[in-house]
């Protein structure tokens, strides 16, 4: 969710990191049927990189409302996406 005022949350198995550019990393483990975050808020214009790891089954993420996804990847890979949050969610 992105809302002009809200602030960088997380849910309780999130991994979220704040590099020097301030890019905003959020670690994702995948697993089947789930994925350890459910919700990640972030304010509008703040660059975000999705690493997900994948420890059981063949997953992606994908966030339609950015247009985002990353590859398909096997169990024990990761792969990246970054995007900038420039869209508001009202």
């Amino acid at each position: 969710t992105v809302t002009p005022d809200s602030t960088t949350t997380q849910s309780q198995e999130a991994i979220m990191t704040v590099e020097n550019d301030g890019t905003k990393v959020f670690t994702i483990e995948a697993k089947n049927f789930s994925f350890s975050v459910k919700d990640i808020s972030v304010k509008n214009g703040d660059k975000v990189r999705i690493v997900l790891m994948n420890k059981q089954g063949i997953h992606d993420w994908v966030n339609d409302f950015f247009n985002v996804r990353t590859e398909v990847i096997q169990a024990g890979e990761t792969s990246e996406v970054e995007f900038v949050a420039n869209k508001v969610d009202r």
